[in-house]
């Protein structure tokens, strides 16, 4: 069944089993498929490959139900459509996924699903499968050029919001001149979009780019609009702690001379890290116009010899300075105050006598302290609730330093605190463009399109923050609570299952404490899923693991009341809603609701004095409250 013969053409695929077809895709492996088969031949419900992939979470359900049931026969029509197009259709890649690749084909004229291999989101046997079925010769289809434009215009409206800017500030055409400059780097993009919009620079001006780009950052670049930031590149460039500065500009010389080879050398990953030179397809370049500009093939010759000659006279000095240095001893000190000087003077130093012998610059030291310094208190005010002065912290350290991605994640939960879910929006957005594989950051703008009511948009940030972490539990809960906010049960017993498999597993070894509050909140919306799909006695089962978990948790215990009176167990339903109602610490929206299902219970089971009671003290505590003024209305 899982023989390895190779068949072709669309009529010798017919007959060609599922599990081989995902296999050859590059989906699974034939481990997982032989696993999968034997599951299948366990159950005495006969479930379908593909369901039984899907639940083991290494399939999305709509990439089992097109590979079970579609691929032939679009394989077979061979139509022109993009391959992202059938990337979607198989539930590969999302809307915003193959808008990002689109905007990134009009910038590295690659392949589309070379763009797509080298992010991650799908692997080069998935994308040569696609290529031989789905399209009428061995080559990328062309993308629709309308198609395309509209897509990039997309996303540089995003781009701009992310700036505060619009069209009106900023024409997009404006925007893509300055791109070729900055190749989309976050802090040199905004500081020359500022720069446009304070000279009034308007469409059919895009040459004026030039000039300014020139004047105002290039030329006298110490100080310029960008200085702050050059300066730290080539601090980090000349006086770097992983490499050895002398070899670190070698190489980037030779990749300032002509594209060489990526191979991994310790100088390669240091000048990839930096930002200063980016990786396409296997080789090496300046990542944008302006690094080339500034950090020339001249000023490169010219550190070359500086870095040179102070390596000389370091080698020459070391036997002198090692019979000539004193030792350093221990002064008489009192055992107060002049000890606790000491102690905080000697951190400093220590620094400076690192930063001497490294030959690190002392104000970049201090910067990249500060900055440090910086996101962990603010972190601290984070998580002690105190949002505002959180906010001023990151502020502040972006202010210093606007590529720190984690800073902008940090700062969108801390908006989070505050209900300022467009702010979030924005910040956790921000990150991802700096770092695309910033996994909490696309967490962060999952949970703030969520809360802005933007679900199907929340579940491609989920789904983005899976691909890049799928062993995070996390990511499986929010995304199936999205899922049940979009009514898409099935998909969510799927997403919380997987949670729950994840965290079981980690129970095992890290113990039920570390992960109780999590397992209770999966199993809180399994039941809430298979409650929706009226699989009540399930339902109920999965209420009782989540409280399990965490007994006091509000949402399972209503919904273990409400379960219990669908299967018309009304005595115990008024015991659960009693008893949560004797709790201290509930809010008066919590108040309510429960009252408000104990009134449903109490007139479901014709005791309709109590019942009515239990509303008026809903609607007591929660004035608006409609539903429960129609219930009493009813059960009268």
């Amino acid at each position: 069944m899982l023989s390895d013969c190779a068949e072709t053409t669309p009529e010798a695929q017919k007959a060609r089993p599922l599990g081989r077809v995902l296999q050859q895709a590059g989906l699974v492996s034939r481990q997982q498929i032989k696993t999968a088969l034997e599951k299948q031949e366990k159950e005495e419900r006969r479930q379908r490959l593909g369901e039984i992939l899907a639940l083991q979470g290494l399939l999305t359900p709509k990439t089992a139900d097109f590979f079970a049931e579609r691929w032939l026969t679009i394989a077979r029509q061979k139509s022109q459509q993009p391959i992202g197009q059938y990337f979607k259709e198989a539930g590969l890649l999302d809307e915003s996924q193959i808008g990002l690749i689109l905007y990134e084909q009009g910038q590295t004229n690659l392949k589309f699903g070379e763009l797509a291999i080298r992010k991650g989101w799908i692997k080069p046997a998935t994308r040569d499968f696609f290529v031989e079925h789905f399209t009428s010769q061995p080559q990328m289809p062309s993308v629709d050029y309308e198609h395309k434009r509209k897509i990039h215009q997309d996303f540089s409206k995003i781009r701009l919001r992310l700036f505060g800017l619009n069209e009106n500030s900023l024409p997009l055409d404006i925007l893509d001149e300055i791109m070729l400059w900055t190749e989309g780097q976050v802090f040199l993009t905004q500081k020359l979009c500022r720069l446009a919009v304070e000279t009034n620079i308007s469409v059919g001006e895009e040459k004026q780019i030039e000039q300014l780009v020139r004047t105002r950052l290039i030329e006298n670049w110490q100080q310029g609009i960008a200085a702050e930031h050059l300066s730290e590149m080539r601090d980090r460039l000349l006086h770097n702690r992983q490499c050895q500065a002398l070899e670190l500009l070698r190489e980037y010389k030779f990749i300032y001379r002509q594209q060489i080879e990526f191979d991994e050398s310790e100088e390669q990953t240091e000048l990839i890290d930096l930002g200063l030179v980016k990786e396409e397809e296997g080789r090496l370049r300046v990542s944008n116009r302006i690094y080339r500009e500034v950090f020339s093939l001249s000023w490169i010759e010219s550190n070359l010899n500086n870095l040179s000659q102070q390596s000389e006279q370091r080698d020459r000095s070391i036997l002198d300075d090692s019979k000539t240095a004193p030792k350093i001893t221990r002064t008489n000190l009192a055992p107060d105050a002049k000890t606790n000087r000491s102690n905080r003077w000697s951190g400093w130093l220590s620094l400076l006598i690192f930063t001497v012998f490294l030959g690190v610059s002392i104000p970049y030291i201090l910067q990249r302290w500060q900055v440090r310094t910086l996101f962990l208190t603010s972190t601290e005010l984070l998580t002690t609730g105190k949002y505002q002065q959180a906010i001023a912290g990151y502020n502040k350290l972006l202010n210093i330093d606007s590529n720190y991605y984690q800073a902008w994640t940090n700062r969108g939960y801390a908006l989070s605190g505050m209900k300022k879910y467009e702010q979030m929006l924005a910040s956790c957005s921000s990150a991802t463009l700096i770092e695309p594989e910033a996994v909490y950051a696309w967490n962060c703008r999952g949970e703030a399109l969520h809360n802005l009511q933007r679900n199907a948009e929340a579940l491609e940030a989920f789904e983005r923050a899976i691909e890049i972490a799928p062993a995070d539990s996390i990511f499986f809960v929010n995304k199936s609570e999205t899922l049940l906010s979009l009514k898409q049960y099935d998909e969510a017993v799927v997403a919380s299952q997987r949670a729950i498999e994840i965290l079981e597993a980690r129970e095992r070894t890290a113990g039920k404490a570390r992960v109780a509050g999590e397992l209770a909140t999966a199993w809180n919306y399994q039941a809430k899923a298979l409650l929706e799909q009226q699989q009540d006695r399930a339902a109920l089962a999965a209420y009782n693991l989540s409280l399990e978990y965490n007994a006091e948790y509000f949402p399972a215990q209503i919904g273990k009341g409400i379960t219990l009176s669908n299967l018309q167990q009304y005595p115990q339903a008024s015991a659960v809603f009693e008893n949560i109602l004797r709790k201290d610490g509930l809010t008066k929206i919590q108040k309510a609701e429960a009252w408000f299902y104990l009134g449903k219970t109490l007139c479901n089971s014709s005791q309709v004095f109590s019942g009515i009671a239990a509303f008026d003290r809903s609607i007591e505590l929660k004035p608006n409250y409609e539903a429960a003024k129609l219930a009493k209305a009813r059960c009268q």
